[in-house]
């Protein structure tokens, strides 16, 4: 984890870089466009609407489990 900051920030640049000639907008746009059709896909909305669903019907379990770890790590008053 500890270098991962500067390659991060190394790739960044790099992309910026990238980024700014005109092949590599092309490519930019490129991308942007096989990601917006694959996001379209009937597939994939539907799988993305099954997760929400399943959030949404776990959401409130989960934030009872949440209150329940916090009422049993709270000190006693006394």
């Amino acid at each position: 984890m500890r270098g991962a900051l500067p390659v991060l920030i190394i790739g960044a640049i790099a992309g910026a870089i990238f980024a700014s000639t005109p092949q590599g907008k092309k490519v930019v746009d490129d991308v942007k466009k096989k990601a917006k059709n694959t996001w379209e896909q009937p597939n994939v909305q539907s799988t993305v609407s099954d997760i929400q669903g399943k959030v949404r019907d776990n959401v409130p379990y989960v934030g009872e489990d949440i209150a329940d770890a916090i009422d049993r790590v709270k000190p006693a008053k006394g």
